[in-house]
Formats: C-alpha cells, structure tokens, sequence
C-alpha cells in the first residue's frame, strides 16, 4: 500500500483592491502557479515504476469580486510505493513552494499534517502466508497494489510482517468510505480460518 503525506499551505502576499493589481502581491494567482507546479511535478524526475499521486485537493481564499486577498489556504495529497521517493518529494516540494512563493513577492508555509509511510511486505513472511492461504482459497494475488495508506506500515518498519487482504464479497459491492459497506459470509469464514492456522503456524 502507498505512502500517504497530506499537506498544508499558506500563501501569504499582499493585499489589496482588484482594480489596482499593481500595487498587491496576488496571493490568488501565485497559489495558482504553485498548484500547476505541483500537479506537473507528479510525472516529472520519477521512473515509470515508481508512480507517485501529487496534487492540491482544496484552495480557499477572499471573499468579494473586488478584493485580493492577502492569504490563500491550500490543502494537498502525496502518495507513493516508495518511501525513498517520499522522502526527495516531501523535501522537494518544501524547496520549490518557498522558491515559487519567493520569486513573486510572497511567502509561504508548507506544513505536512500527518503521514503514514509505504506498507511493505516482508518477503518470508509473505510467503508463509501464502503457504498457509493456498490451504484455504483457489485465487491468491500477489501482486496486489494500491494508493489507498495503512497505518500498519509503522509496525512493519519494526518487524518483519505481511498485510493481508481478505475482501469482502456480497450480492452488491460498496467500497470502503461507503455507508453501504458490508461483508459477506464467505470472507469471514475465509479470515477466521487464515487467521487460525496463523496463529497456529506461529503460536502453537
């Protein structure tokens, strides 16, 4: 599972009425210029292999047609199987927002709000487990990936462990974050036996 780095920012410039830009600093057009730097800067310096998902999800600033503010707020997303790509991107990102902000008159403050790293599987562990799900199931992907984050990445950054996906199967699926969401009896059934032959494998 991908990394997950959620960000602030604050743009600061200066103030003022619309209809004498010249004497503002457009806090509006900089953070602007700095979302389309982030977005373009996804697909750049990065193997194909190595996708990272960057981009601004929320812009708030001013309040009237006639008024340029003097702060913009935005919020953002940064995600990758790579947790050394993680950290260049996080360390980039800072650089470039101050550079971009600075270049134009502005000041910025990028703040990273919370973070959970790339969830790793360990590669003996991960072959047990499929050993032991091979007893139960047909079907086992291995190659499974996703941009949704974990927290268990913490615990595996500890000790070597495997996360495990089960699914969740019924007449009429709903992902996750969904209030529909619901399990059906069959991948119970399949997680209560995996987790006991575990727990018996390693335990017992």
């Amino acid at each position: 599972m991908a990394s997950t780095d959620p960000f602030d920012i604050t743009i600061t410039g200066k103030g003022g009425h619309a209809a004498m830009p010249e004497k503002c600093i457009d806090s509006i057009y900089i953070a602007n210029l700095i979302g389309k730097m982030i977005k373009e800067k996804a697909i750049l310096d990065v193997n194909p292999d190595d996708k990272v998902i960057l981009g601004i999800t929320s812009i708030t600033g001013g309040k009237n047609n006639n008024v340029i503010p003097d702060n913009v707020y935005l919020k953002g997303i940064c995600r990758t199987f790579n947790n050394d790509i993680r950290k260049k991107i996080k360390n980039e990102l800072i650089n470039d927002v101050n550079r971009l902000a600075n270049s134009m008159g502005a000041s910025s403050k990028l703040t990273f709000v919370g973070n959970y790293p790339a969830t790793i599987n360990s590669e003996k562990e991960a072959q047990d487990i499929k050993q032991i799900a091979s007893n139960i199931v047909e079907n086992i992907e291995t190659n499974y990936r996703t941009m949704c984050a974990e927290d268990f990445s913490y615990f595996l950054e500890k000790v070597p462990g495997c996360m495990i996906f089960v699914g969740c199967q019924k007449d009429k699926y709903y992902p996750q974050h969904n209030e529909n969401f619901t399990v059906g009896i069959n991948p119970i059934l399949i997680g209560t036996q995996l987790f006991y032959d575990i727990v018996k494998k390693y335990l017992m």
